[in-house]
């Protein structure tokens, strides 16, 4: 009887991973490809002031998003992790530009654009006080794992997938960039 609840379970297990898998290859699938909108209401915060934003259409983007789930002060705090790829990227093709999204809740808004005014140190970071971004780009899963995105000049998207902590997705950054830049 043992056996026959543990079997049960273990099948159970298989086949949530698989259904997990599944979901997850298919939210690439709807990304890749997939043209990114920018609204025009986004704010880029430049020294102490905001200013309206628009994309440099003459370089590909790396676009890291934070939705209104995502702690915005938190991710403002933790933009250094990201001056290795920043630094590395400018040597492998300097057509390469970051994006930093926030797109914090109503009440969290001043407090993020407080904190990038205070921690920016030169990153590119664009708010989304109305969260247009999202009403915009409806195929961008809420699940993080799929909000950093390579985009071609175009707004394309190229590649799925933060490269901060996996050297797998790095090198695929590196690759598909190398390749962009030729």
């Amino acid at each position: 009887m043992g056996r026959v609840v543990a079997g049960v379970l273990l099948m159970g297990l298989f086949l949530i991973l698989g259904c997990e898998n599944r979901r997850i290859s298919c939210d690439v699938q709807q990304l890749i490809g997939s043209k990114i909108e920018f609204p025009q209401s986004l704010r880029q915060v430049a020294g102490r002031e905001t200013r309206s934003f628009a994309v440099d259409r003459e370089k590909a983007h790396v676009l890291v998003y934070y939705d209104s789930m995502a702690c915005g002060t938190c991710a403002i705090n933790k933009l250094s992790e990201w001056d290795y790829i920043i630094d590395s990227m400018a040597d492998i093709c300097p057509a390469v530009d970051f994006i930093f999204l926030m797109s914090p809740k109503n009440n969290e808004y001043k407090s993020v654009l407080r904190t990038t005014i205070i921690n920016n140190a030169g990153y590119n970071v664009v708010l989304d006080a109305k969260g247009c971004f999202a009403a915009l780009n409806p195929q961008i899963p809420q699940d993080e794992r799929f909000h950093t995105l390579l985009l071609d000049k175009n707004g394309k998207v190229l590649v799925v997938g933060s490269p901060l902590y996996n050297d797998t997705m790095w090198k695929l950054y590196k690759d598909v960039i190398q390749d962009m830049c030729r």
